[in-house]
């Protein structure tokens, strides 16, 4: 069902607004799902600096199609669940006695096997939220369902909300920015579970599976500098949601936000590692990523480098990068100790009424894969330790043979081919530990890249190095 209501959907009404807003207007996401059985719903924002704090409030129109009693429908701002700011929606929309309810909740920190909690006052970090709006709406039939126009009780409901973030940006969790040329948003939906009642603090079954398309999670990007006024450009209101306008300075994918939305996202991915990030998982991160894509290549480089010194660069080196393995593998330990991760087994709900389906699915995004790759991430992790230590015996083994014979033995390929291993394992596993800790694909996809890269650089240099050993091998004899 294309989403529009009877109040202020009218096509003048969006032209005398956009009118109105003169360089700043409105953006707006929306999915139309409703007619094909998925999620529904739209998002309108638009942001005001406000010249008596000297922040942004961000005014947000939300609309959520439903007409059942089952299942919930969020959105977020944020590219995870740990650290969004997120709106949850519920209720019946048979009941007209009742509002739909909007749960606001977050998941604190990074770690994502937790279930999103009620945010409280405390949480805000100075921000404010303030629902002004929550009602329901009753839709108008698209042409291509006139079953839909045979009686008005047979039309699915709209549930309606205004509210209002003021100073959104001192938010603490995922930065929010009123600038933003490509802001990430999750959205995530469940159209099985059964309440027991409309609680703002109900516990909430898992979303659908699946990310994206007509599954149960995905995300989005909205340029929230294209909404934002200055204090006398004209008084901050909420913005109309455009009928069956599927996106105004919003798009699915990153690169749809161009260059702007990719510069923004690598400004949020450096405000995360250097602020966003707890510094215990910050260290064990820059520990890590310094060993395997800096000190461990050079190390290997070193040795081949020609110089009279190069076993000495070499261990040196290597010395190093396995300290800072050990090290970081060590603060690492420490993190999962103070976030008390554990089996999704330990997810159980305790609520007080149970119904035919699971309440240990709690609704954590993609949970089941995230316990999956956090285990990966640990057992890989380990794996990497454990080559780290072999590699140092190996070497030194492989020093006194060397001095000894002149010549490499089956020690001295063990130690290199182990060695090239534990290069790529460490990086697969960084990769991990980025998805886990809540970075954006770009930034993922660009560490990927590097890593590639890298590994054909390294190759190539090794190559290169060993046709200049065997020229002059050849011009000695």
């Amino acid at each position: 069902m294309k989403l529009a209501t009877r109040l202020g959907s009218s096509a003048l009404a969006v032209v005398l607004a956009a009118s109105t807003l003169g360089r700043a207007e409105p953006v707006q996401y929306c999915r139309f799902g409703h007619e094909a059985g998925q999620v529904d719903f739209c998002l309108g924002i638009s942001t005001h600096r406000n010249s008596s704090t000297s922040k942004h409030d961000m005014y947000l129109s939300l609309a959520v199609t439903r007409d059942s009693e089952l299942g919930w429908s969020a959105v977020g701002a944020g590219s995870l669940m740990a650290g969004a700011l997120m709106f949850i929606v519920y209720g019946d929309p048979g009941d007209r006695g009742h509002a739909p309810v909007l749960s606001i909740r977050t998941v604190q920190g990074n770690d994502h096997h937790r279930p999103p909690r009620l945010v409280s006052r405390a949480d805000m970090g100075g921000a404010d939220l303030r629902v002004l709006q929550a009602q329901w709406m009753q839709t108008t039939p698209s042409a291509g369902h006139e079953q839909y126009a045979l009686s008005a009780s047979y039309r699915p409901q709209s549930a309606r909300f205004s509210l209002v973030c003021y100073s959104c940006e001192l938010w603490p969790g995922t930065p929010i920015s009123p600038t933003s040329a490509s802001q990430p948003w999750i959205w995530a939906w469940n159209d099985q579970q059964q309440f027991g009642v409309f609680s703002f603090d109900a516990e909430l079954d898992m979303h659908r599976a699946g990310s994206g398309g007509g599954s149960g999670w995905g995300r989005f990007y909205m340029d929230m500098g294209r909404s934002l006024t200055q204090p006398g450009d004209y008084l901050p209101s909420f913005p109309p949601l455009r009928p069956n306008v599927v996106a105004v300075g919003a798009s699915d994918t990153l690169t749809a936000m161009g260059i702007a939305g990719i510069t923004s996202s690598a400004s949020e991915t450096w405000h995360k590692l250097f602020s966003a990030t707890p510094p215990v998982l910050r260290a064990h991160g820059l520990l890590m990523a310094s060993s395997f894509l800096l000190l461990f290549p050079a190390g290997v480089l070193t040795m081949r480098g020609g110089s009279h010194r190069a076993f000495t660069y070499h261990w040196m080196l290597q010395g190093l990068a396995a300290t800072c393995v050990l090290v970081g593998a060590a603060l690492g330990v420490v993190v999962v100790r103070a976030h008390g991760h554990r089996s999704s087994r330990g997810h159980a709900a305790t609520g007080a009424h149970s119904h035919s389906h699971s309440h240990g699915k709690r609704h954590d995004e993609s949970s089941s894969a995230a316990e999956a790759m956090f285990i990966a991430h640990q057992w890989l992790g380990g794996m990497v330790v454990g080559f780290v230590l072999l590699q140092i015996i190996l070497g030194w083994w492989h020093h006194v043979i060397f001095v000894r014979i002149r010549t490499r033995t089956w020690v001295s390929y063990a130690h290199m081919w182990l060695g090239r291993t534990d290069m790529v394992a460490g990086c697969v596993n960084l990769l991990l530990g980025m998805a886990l800790t809540g970075y954006n694909m770009v930034s993922i996809d660009a560490a990927a890249v590097l890593v590639v890269l890298e590994v054909f650089g390294v190759a190539f240099w090794l190559y290169h190095r060993r046709r200049i050993e065997a020229s002059q091998a050849l011009d000695k004899h």
